[in-house]
């Protein structure tokens, strides 16, 4: 068994620290170590990675640090306007299917809507095919909103359908889902 497959611990010891500026190297250095494959850039180089944060693309970004492990992933998310944010996630492959984006997703939604009360709604877009990101959308309270047919370049001349989830303010602060009135035309 690959080291960390298979096993679901939702209880396990997190931990989420801002990235700060003097961490910059080993922020690039880490994103840079492991392939993303459901990313838009499955594997970014140093120069993008740069660029990413030079041109402030994420609001903030958070390790996300497992005890006795250190650094197994990152939180980011982009200030869409003064009320609305996209959250991103990017685990390490051995950290993945453990449960740490269920909680890391649970964990930044609530540190969002605590810290800037202004914020009414929280979105983040999975690649039709990432069942798990899928999954963790739905077990943190978030609703599929959208589905762009073909709207995910691979990278390889080809196209995934892109789905879009959202969380509202009140739908987290009261456990409920608001309906998506979906038009049939």
């Amino acid at each position: 068994m690959q080291p960390g497959r298979g096993r679901k611990n939702p209880k396990m010891a997190l931990t989420f620290t801002l990235v700060g500026p003097s961490e910059r190297d080993d922020l690039i250095r880490f994103i840079t170590a492991d392939t993303y494959p459901y990313n838009a850039t499955p594997e970014p180089s140093p120069e993008q990675v740069a660029e990413w944060i030079d041109t402030g693309l994420f609001t903030k970004t958070f390790w996300i640090v497992r005890a006795c492990v250190a650094h197994v992933g990152v939180l980011q998310y982009q200030d869409s306007s003064p009320v609305h944010a996209e959250i991103h996630i990017r685990l390490h492959a051995p950290y993945r299917g453990q449960g740490i984006g269920t909680q890391a997703i649970l964990w930044l939604t609530e540190n969002l809507f605590r810290s800037y009360p202004q914020k009414h709604r929280l979105e983040g877009w999975v690649r039709s095919d990432n069942d798990a990101m899928r999954r963790v959308s739905r077990k943190c309270g978030y609703t599929k909103e959208a589905h762009l047919r073909r709207d995910f370049s691979r990278g390889d001349g080809t196209f995934a359908d892109k789905v879009g989830y959202g969380i509202l303010r009140e739908e987290w602060e009261h456990g409920t889902r608001v309906a998506v009135h979906w038009d049939d035309e």
